[in-house]
């Protein structure tokens, strides 16, 4: 099975016995507020859907995080754009920026988008922080949907062109 690695975490691709922990990450409100089309309540059958549903390999990659045998999230690049969720036990830990550093490099070597966009909703600076951490750039605010809270929210638009990558990673080395 494919995964991509960091020192403390592990990406793959969703399995069936993925969706109990990601179900129970999702039916909390402090998560999914945060979240762009996951509902509230969780609704069981879009988890599974969501979790082990078929994505073309062509429009992106998602999966689940681990940090060594526990489900701590999800999180994904689907036609250019970021997105991650993560339950409470793992925040403050860094997790989201060190598995979305590496998830990024492997989409930017796998794919020829020119650039990566995210959002972050205007009320969780804990996310913006993340995509700065990362290099993306904020570029504007802008209405966008937010499921479980029923209507649009202001979000914070973010970019990562290719250019800024590439620099990025020559000025690290």
């Amino acid at each position: 099975m494919f995964e991509l690695r960091t020192e403390r975490l592990t990406f793959r691709p969703g399995v069936a016995s993925d969706v109990e922990a990601i179900h129970a990450i999702v039916s909390n409100w402090e998560v999914v507020k945060n979240l762009g089309s996951w509902p509230y309540p969780a609704d069981l059958a879009y988890t599974i859907n969501r979790i082990v549903g078929r994505l073309d390999i062509d429009k992106g990659i998602a999966g689940t995080v681990r940090a060594g045998d526990e489900i701590i999230g999800g999180m994904g690049i689907v036609e250019g754009d970021l997105g991650y969720a993560f339950g409470p036990s793992a925040w403050g830990k860094g997790y989201a920026t060190e598995i979305s550093r590496r998830l990024v490099s492997y989409v930017m070597h796998c794919y020829d988008w020119p650039q990566l966009t995210a959002e972050a909703y205007a009320d969780n600076p804990a996310s913006a922080r993340v995509l700065e951490k990362i290099g993306f750039e904020e570029i504007g605010i802008a209405l966008v949907p937010c499921a479980a809270r029923g209507g649009e929210v202001d979000a914070r638009k973010f970019v990562l062109t290719r250019e800024r990558w590439d620099a990025l990673r020559n000025t690290s080395r």
